[in-house]
Formats: C-alpha cells, structure tokens, sequence
C-alpha cells in the first residue's frame, strides 16, 4: 500500500474494512514498513474483539507539520476521526501555510441500501459519531474530509445502475449529507448515473469522498480507489 499511495502522491488515504486489531504484529508491521519506506504516519481502529472485516485507517504524509489531534474513534470500529493540518495555498492568519482539518474515515452497515442498516443499533450508533463530527465542525467552523463506504444511496435514480436499491431518510449517506456535507462527485455530476460496488444486476454508488467547505477551505481533488 505504500508504494501505490506514493505513486497517488496523496496528503490524505483514508480507508475501511481493513481487518487490522490494535496492538497486533500485522498492524505493527503495517505501520512500520509506511513509516520507514513511504513516510507515512498511521491512526488505525479496530478493537480487538470485533469479528474481521470492520476497521478503519486514516493515513497521512510525514510532511504534515505535525501529529493528529482530538483522535476520536466509535465504539464498533467503523468510524475514526482527527484534526490534520494540511497546506493551505492561500494563507489564512498573516503567514501561516496550514489550516486544521477535520479527517473522518467511516464506513457504514450493510444492508442501507434495503433500508434496513439504519434501524440496527450499531447502524445508528455510526451515524450518530459522523453525523456529530460534522455538527460540531460546523460549529466552530472547521472544515471536514470524510471518507466513506456508505453502504446506502442517497437518490437511487442516480446512485443505483439496474437494482432495486433505495432510500431512506435513516439511511448513512443521507444523514451525513443532511448534516452539512457534499458529496465531492456531485458537486461536478449531480445527475450523472454511476456505481462503485458491482452486483449480478447492477451497480450502486457506496463509496464516496464527502467535504464540508469553508470559505478559506476547497477541495480541489478527491478520488476513491478499490
């Protein structure tokens, strides 16, 4: 992974369902051959007694000028959030080249796209920690990178190609993006019909880079990769 994230030449990978546990040989050896090789540092969660396939990663070059602060993490090991500070091209107080942001990788319950993840305690208790990540961002005017594995569609006549997915208003995405968000793609293509998670009949659109912009905050490029 460190080679392609240096060949993406990325400030920022986040990623989900990793299957790392905290404090094992192979997160160590994770962590390690990023920092020595790639020069990249690592905010891993995936507690220890969660079955494989949750966890998230938030990744970030050496360069930034300095570690993650108020690391928050879920209590089901689907959702982990800091404040990085990144360049910022045009400078915001006299000569300061950095602006705080708020990094949030997450990653949603099966099932949204049926309607049923949402009503799951786990299903709320994630969309509770983002939804609040960004409420509070708002509030003191923080600007937000998240990204997520939805696991649900906002509008399905966009977001979903030949299934019988749909919508509701419980439903991850919509809630993040009720919360103050946008979705990076549709900002550029809000009606184009696509999909990132293939099936026998079809496609729907899960996995996306959602922002919460500032004045002195743009996203100027976003990519998912799978």
């Amino acid at each position: 992974m460190g080679k392609y994230l240096q060949r993406l030449a990325v400030d920022i990978a986040l990623v989900s369902e990793t299957g790392l546990r905290d404090r094992s040989k192979q997160l160590t050896d994770f962590k390690d051959v990023l920092r020595k090789d790639f020069q990249f540092l690592t905010y891993a969660h995936y507690p220890p007694h969660l079955p494989k396939g949750k966890g998230v990663l938030i990744i970030t070059k050496l360069s930034c000028p300095a570690r993650a602060k108020s690391l928050e993490m879920d209590r089901h090991g689907r959702a982990l959030a800091a404040t990085i500070p990144l360049p910022c091209s045009t400078p915001v107080d006299g000569d300061c080249d950095y602006t705080a942001v708020r990094v949030v990788a997450g990653y949603g319950v099966t099932g949204g796209t049926t309607g049923t993840a949402g009503q799951s305690a786990e299903g709320r208790s994630t969309a509770t920690f983002l939804t609040g990540q960004i409420l509070r961002a708002s509030e003191e005017d923080v600007p937000v990178i998240m990204g997520l594995d939805a696991n649900s569609v906002d509008d399905p006549a966009v977001d979903s190609i030949g299934t019988s997915a749909r919508s509701q208003g419980d439903g991850l995405i919509t809630q993040v993006l009720s919360a103050g968000c946008q979705c990076s793609f549709r900002m550029h293509f809000p009606t184009l019909q696509i999909g990132t998670r293939m099936c026998p009949s079809g496609a729907n659109f899960l996995t996306r880079i959602v922002v919460r912009q500032t004045p002195y905050f743009r996203c100027a490029a976003a990519a998912a990769h799978w």
